[in-house]
């Protein structure tokens, strides 16, 4: 039952996070390709990541008995399954929705940037394991979310390597209320 919910959490996540900004993408809102492209991501990173883990599982403990393998083994096999996934699917999310938006990157800049971010992913996922003292639903929460966000994060900067802000309408990104916010503690550049 457990294994279930792991599986709908991000699914349901990315389904819930892809609504609501369905509308402004199809608005044309050129704000939202950086963001859709980090949510795309962060999804197709963390199912691909799953579907690693269970598929590299799986084919482990069906050749464990002529292999001699035990449960550890095939967990850590699963857990390599897992770091292949991620960076794949969030080099996949990022690039079909900057597909979508009609925005050429550099898909094997993605591919790089995905798995420089799942390295450091994986390094602030070992601080949250020593701050929670090894909780295993905390890291286990990171592992699915934190560690496929970081990775899209990197995918959707080296997509947009070279390109200029302009270009990925990052000048659209701050709202008016965040503009006011940011001139009224004196941040005006920052507004783009």
């Amino acid at each position: 039952m457990v294994g279930h919910r792991i599986v709908l959490i991000p699914a349901l996540c990315g389904l819930l996070a892809l609504s609501a900004l369905a509308p402004a993408a199809e608005a044309g809102d050129g704000g939202m390709l950086f963001t859709t492209q980090v949510v795309a991501g962060t999804v197709g990173g963390a199912l691909l990541g799953l579907a690693g883990f269970w598929g590299a599982t799986w084919w482990c403990l069906a050749s464990a008995g002529d292999a001699g393998l035990g449960a550890l083994a095939c967990f850590i096999t699963g857990v390599y399954g897992y770091l292949i996934g991620v960076p794949l699917g969030a080099t996949l999310g990022v690039a079909a929705s900057g597909a979508s938006f009609g925005v050429e990157g550099n898909t094997l800049l993605a591919a790089l940037g995905a798995i420089l971010g799942e390295a450091l992913g994986i390094g602030l996922l070992s601080v949250i394991y020593e701050g929670t003292a090894g909780a295993d639903e905390a890291v286990m929460a990171a592992a699915l979310g934190l560690v496929p966000f970081v990775s899209a994060v990197g995918a959707t900067m080296g997509y947009h390597a070279g390109l200029s802000p302009r270009t990925i309408g990052l000048s659209r990104t701050f709202t008016a209320s965040v503009q006011d916010g940011l001139v009224a503690f004196g941040l005006r550049g920052l507004g783009f």
